[in-house]
């Protein structure tokens, strides 16, 4: 099957599948709300979550690579991961290391146990999101915006829009306000990780550093029961500090992206 990034006149059916792949995974991916909301918060539950997400992956990667996209799992630029260390620096500086030394959060004796599921949880997140999100959606949008004055800007502002504004489905367990600021964090960084595709042309990097921003951002959530307290004012500061001057040289590198970077598929 011919890549469809070479014509979205002469693919309509490809186009088809393609915007039916985004409807799916605004709907599906935060299957652990979803789930919970329905059924319960139960060990069966939970499990049936990590098991649903790897499967939604695996079909999207079969997909991808069904419609000629392998490049985007082997390509690889090292000029563009070195641009992509202040990404990097982002994903880390979410965890809350002073408020875990001053003692505002402390683990729980079920920190070791439930490590590992943790991990699995966190990965399966990052994984489907990714493959979803960076990958159809920003090549749908790759399509839709090829003939755009600023194609490159579109292409990441509305891929990373999408992403967070899925996240609304959070309002099932939180106050409006918080899921709100949420989605504004998450529109921050989908940016990065759509950009982190853009510069280094490989899917892989934006799971990892999804990977990497969710260790940190959940440690505290109460579903895993790794750690309680609160971030610390130090630990925001810090996030923020970072976020905003390692946003800013993304965002340099952005400007000065080629329209020509976001073919790196055909």
């Amino acid at each position: 099957m011919k890549s469809l990034s070479v014509d979205a006149v002469k693919h309509q059916i490809e186009n088809i599948i393609l915007t039916l792949l985004l409807f799916f995974a605004m709907v599906f991916m935060p299957t652990n709300k979803i789930f919970t909301f329905l059924f319960g918060d139960g060990f069966y539950v939970f499990s049936s979550i990590y098991v649903s997400r790897f499967i939604f992956s695996l079909i999207f990667t079969v997909l991808l690579l069904l419609f000629g996209f392998k490049k985007l799992f082997y390509n690889f630029s090292i000029k563009g991961l070195v641009k992509c260390i202040p990404a990097f620096f982002i994903a880390v500086s979410i965890f809350p290391i002073y408020s875990v030394i001053k003692g505002d959060i402390v683990f729980t004796d079920k920190f070791l146990p439930r490590l590992v599921e943790y991990f699995i949880s966190t990965f399966s997140i990052a994984l489907v999101e990714e493959l979803a999100f960076r990958g159809i959606i920003f090549i749908l949008l790759i399509k839709i915006f090829s003939e755009k004055k600023h194609s490159v800007i579109l292409t990441v502002f509305v891929s990373s829009l999408i992403f967070a504004l899925v996240h609304y489905v959070n309002v099932l367990s939180s106050p409006f306000l918080t899921v709100t600021l949420q989605v504004l964090y998450c529109l921050f960084t989908g940016a990065v990780f759509t950009f982190s595709l853009v510069l280094t042309k490989n899917i892989f990097v934006p799971i990892i550093l999804h990977f990497l921003l969710d260790i940190g951002g959940l440690i505290t959530q109460t579903d895993y029961f790794l750690a309680v307290g609160n971030m610390g004012l130090y630990d925001y500061v810090i996030s923020v500090s970072v976020g905003i001057v390692c946003g800013l040289i993304l965002l340099y590198f952005l400007i000065k992206t080629k329209k020509e970077d976001l073919f790196f598929l055909v």
